[in-house]
C-alpha cells in the first residue's frame, strides 16, 4: 500500500534492500523505468483506491503516469488472465 506514495507528485520512498539494489544496477529511477514502460503501450499504471483513501491522497495528487485510481475489482477484471505483480 506504500507504493502510492511513490507514485505521487511528490514521492514519498522507502528504501529496501532488494529495489535499491536493482535500481542501482539499472542506473535509472523507478519513475523513468515506469515511463519507459507505459511507452511500449503494454503498460497501465493504477493507484489502489483503499491506499489512495488510507494516505489521503486523491486522483490528481498523482504523476501524470498514473492512468487510474481503481479498487481490487476493477483492477481484477482490467488484468485477467495477465501476470501482474506490485509489491
Amino acid at each position: 500500500m506504500d507504493a502510492v506514495k511513490a507514485l505521487s507528485r511528490v514521492p514519498e520512498v522507502t528504501d529496501s534492500f532488494e529495489s535499491s539494489k536493482l535500481l542501482r544496477e539499472s542506473g535509472e529511477d523507478y519513475l523513468v523505468l515506469l515511463r519507459k514502460a507505459k511507452a511500449s503501450g503494454r503498460v497501465r499504471v493504477y493507484a489502489c483506491s483503499t491506499a489512495t483513501r488510507l494516505f489521503h491522497l486523491k486522483r490528481e495528487d498523482y504523476q501524470d503516469l498514473v492512468d487510474d485510481v481503481v479498487g481490487i475489482t476493477s483492477f481484477v477484471t482490467e488484468v485477467e488472465g495477465q501476470v501482474t505483480s506490485i509489491w
